[in-house]
This record gives C-alpha cells, sequence and structure tokens, in this order.
C-alpha cells in the first residue's frame, strides 16, 4: 500500500517563511537607509538618482545631515539627566556620562526608527557596566507568550542571515527554546 504524504501544511509553512523572510529583509533595509542619513553616510548613494541629467551633474552634492539634527531636536526626554536614586555603590561601576549619552541617542534612534533595544552587560575587565544600543534586533516569544523570552541581534551592514547569539532570557525553559529557535533559524537560513 502507497501512503501519500499531505504536503499541505509544509506548502503553507514555506510560503509564510518566505513571505516572513522577504518583510524582515525590507525591515533591515530600511532601517540601515534611515541610519544612513541619521550618521551621514552613504546619502550621495541616495541621492545621485535626482542628479541624472547632465545639468544637474555639474551642480554639487551638498550633505547637510538634516536626519540628525531633527531628531536631536525633536528627543527632548534626556536632555537633562533624569535622577537616580540607587545606592552609592551603584556609581562606582557605572560610566555616568556614557549612560546619559547612551540614553540621549536610545530616544534619538527610537524617534527615527519607531523601536531599538538597549543593552546593559558588565565588562569584566573594565569592572563596568556597559551600554549598548541595538538598532537592529528581534525578539523572539514562547508560544503563547505576550512577554519576549529574548533578543536576537543582528549585526548592522551584514547579510541578514548572519545573526549573533541571543542574549537576555528570562528563565531557563526560555534559554533553552529560544536558543532552539535560534538554531532552527540559522540552519534554515531565514
Amino acid at each position: 500500500m502507497v501512503t501519500v504524504k499531505d504536503l499541505s501544511q509544509q506548502a503553507v509553512i514555506n510560503s509564510l517563511s518566505e513571505v516572513l523572510a522577504i518583510v524582515e529583509t525590507n525591515r533591515h533595509k530600511e532601517r540601515e537607509y534611515l541610519l544612513d542619513f541619521f550618521e551621514g553616510i552613504n546619502t550621495e548613494f541616495y541621492v545621485k538618482r535626482f542628479f541624472g541629467s547632465e545639468s544637474l551633474q555639474q551642480v554639487p552634492i551638498f550633505n547637510q545631515n538634516l536626519t540628525h539634527r531633527v531628531c536631536s531636536l525633536r528627543s527632548q526626554v534626556y536632555r537633562r539627566p533624569p535622577r537616580m536614586r540607587v545606592d552609592e555603590k551603584y556609581y562606582d561601576f557605572i560610566d555616568q556620562e556614557g549612560l546619559i549619552s547612551s540614553r540621549r541617542q536610545l530616544e534619538r534612534l527610537t524617534y527615527l526608527l519607531g523601536t531599538t533595544a538597549f543593552r546593559c552587560r558588565w565588562n569584566e575587565m573594565k569592572q563596568r557596566v556597559e551600554y549598548e544600543n541595538l538598532p537592529f534586533f528581534e525578539p523572539l516569544f514562547l508560544p503563547g507568550e505576550r512577554e519576549p523570552c529574548t533578543l536576537s541581534k543582528t549585526m548592522a551592514c551584514q547579510n541578514l542571515k548572519d545573526r549573533c547569539l541571543q542574549f537576555g532570557p528570562k528563565t531557563d525553559l526560555g534559554r533553552a527554546v529560544c536558543t532552539s529557535l535560534l538554531i532552527k533559524m540559522l540552519r534554515k537560513g531565514v
């Protein structure tokens, strides 16, 4: 007797995976585009198509970086540093100026991109807490949960398939499930 395997579920999963990969790639490219204007790099690549005619090619392209100015002026929350109510020992382990500038940068990037992750981590060599803004990240959820169990950090200016390991799991179960999700994603090349 010959058994025919039902491939409809796998076909739906494959088509959804392709659509999600396209959506994620487009989102990644849009974030790179916005960050290029924010940082004032590669802008001539985006602008030169508007100077295609012979007469306009004679006009020099002037980069003014208005995007950074607008984001800086619009982001006013951390203009003055917030008061921190912490133990005095805490100040020994943080770079207070670095924290303030990271918060300002976080607010500007959030205004520009809509969502940004903020990572705090302990640097064993410096014996200090370090801060990092992550414009390229992906939250990973356990089935049925509303809160992400961890984040997958995508490296900027890399192929979308190049990913770092996740960080920030909330539970051992979350760590195990999210690790297996990441391994599956990396193997499939999503």
